[in-house]
C-alpha cells in the first residue's frame, strides 16, 4: 500500500509540474509573462485585418502589453471585441485611442496606444475608442489615381518635347548655338592670347605710370606753394598796375591809347608823310638838285 501511494504521488508530482510548464511555455511562447501583473481594457473594430491573440500593444514605439483575447458577435455593427492586457505600471489618460496599425510590409498587425491629454485615467476594464490606421495599400490606393494621371500628363509632355525637338526650327536652332560655341572657342582663345601676352604688358605700363604718378607726387610734396603763390600774386599785382597804366593818361602810352586827339594827329601825321613820300618817289627832283659840272639848275615845271 505504501508503495502504491509513492508511485500515484510520483505520477501526481510529474503531471502537475508538466502541466505548469506547459502552460508557462505556451505563454512565455506567446509573449505573456505569466508573473507581471498587468490591467485589461478593451475596444471593439468593425474588422480585424489580420489581427491575432499576442499582437503587441505598442505606446510610441514601446511594448507595454499585448492582445489577449478576440471575440466576435457579427449581430453587432462592431463585431470585434478586442481584450488587451498592459502593465501595471502603465496609466492610460482618458481620451487615449486604440488604433489598429500594421507591423511593416508583410501585413502584420499591432495595437497602437495614443494616450490622451487627460489628467484623470482611465480604470481597469474600461472599454477605449477605437480606430483603424490606414495601411500601406490605402495610401497606394489613393496614390495610384494621382500617379496615373500624372503619368498622362507626363506621356502629352513627352510627345510635345519630341515635337519640338523634331522640329526645322530646333534644329536651325542647334546649328546657330554650334556656331555661336564654335565663335565662343574662338574668343575664348584670343582671350587667353591676350591674357598671356597683352595684360601683361598693360600692367607694366600701368606701374610705370603709377610710379610717374608716385614721382609727381613726392614733387608736388616737395615745392613750396606759398612761394609759388606769392610769385603769381606778384605777377597778378604788375598785370593790374601795368593795366591801370594803360587806362590812365598821365603816361606815354596811356595817352597813346586814351587821348583821341593826339590819335588823329597821329594819324594825319602818317597820311601826310605817306602823301609825301609818294610825292617823293613820283618827282624826285623837285627834292634833289645835284650837277656834277655845276651847270645852272633847270627849274621842274
Amino acid at each position: 500500500m505504501k508503495k502504491l501511494f509513492s508511485r500515484e504521488i510520483k505520477i501526481g508530482l510529474a503531471f502537475v509540474v508538466a502541466c505548469v510548464l506547459l502552460v508557462y511555455g505556451v505563454n512565455f511562447l506567446s509573449g505573456i509573462n505569466l508573473f507581471t501583473s498587468t490591467n485589461s481594457y478593451f475596444a471593439t473594430f468593425e474588422s480585424l485585418d489580420g489581427l491575432v491573440v499576442s499582437n503587441d500593444v505598442m505606446v510610441r514605439g514601446y511594448k507595454v502589453g499585448q492582445v489577449r483575447t478576440v471575440t466576435y458577435d457579427f449581430t453587432k455593427e462592431k463585431p470585434f471585441f478586442i481584450e488587451i492586457s498592459v502593465n501595471e505600471d502603465i496609466s492610460l489618460p482618458r481620451g487615449t485611442v486604440m488604433s489598429m496599425e500594421n507591423d511593416g510590409l508583410l501585413g502584420g498587425k499591432f495595437i497602437n496606444l495614443k494616450l490622451g491629454n487627460s489628467s484623470v485615467f482611465c480604470n481597469k476594464g474600461d472599454t477605449l475608442p477605437s480606430e483603424i490606421a490606414a495601411g500601406l495599400m490605402d495610401e497606394l490606393a489613393t496614390i495610384v489615381p494621382q500617379i496615373s494621371g500624372i503619368a498622362s500628363k507626363l506621356d502629352s509632355t513627352l510627345a510635345s518635347v519630341n515635337t519640338l525637338i523634331t522640329s526645322p526650327e530646333v534644329k536651325n536652332s542647334l546649328v546657330s548655338i554650334e556656331g555661336s560655341a564654335a565663335n565662343l572657342r574662338a574668343t575664348t582663345a584670343t582671350l587667353n592670347v591676350m591674357m598671356n601676352k597683352d595684360v601683361p604688358l598693360i600692367l607694366a605700363d600701368i606701374n610705370t605710370i603709377t610710379n610717374d604718378l608716385k614721382h609727381v607726387s613726392e614733387d608736388l610734396k616737395q615745392t613750396d606753394f606759398q612761394e609759388l603763390f606769392a610769385q603769381i600774386n606778384a605777377t597778378i599785382a604788375n598785370i593790374n598796375r601795368a593795366s591801370a597804366k594803360f587806362n590812365s593818361t598821365d603816361n606815354a602810352i596811356g595817352l597813346l591809347i586814351n587821348d583821341r586827339q593826339l590819335y588823329d594827329q597821329l594819324n594825319t601825321t602818317v597820311q601826310s608823310a605817306n602823301t609825301l613820300l609818294l610825292d617823293l618817289q613820283q618827282y624826285p627832283k623837285r627834292y634833289v638838285h645835284f650837277s656834277l659840272f655845276g651847270g645852272k639848275k633847270e627849274k621842274e615845271k
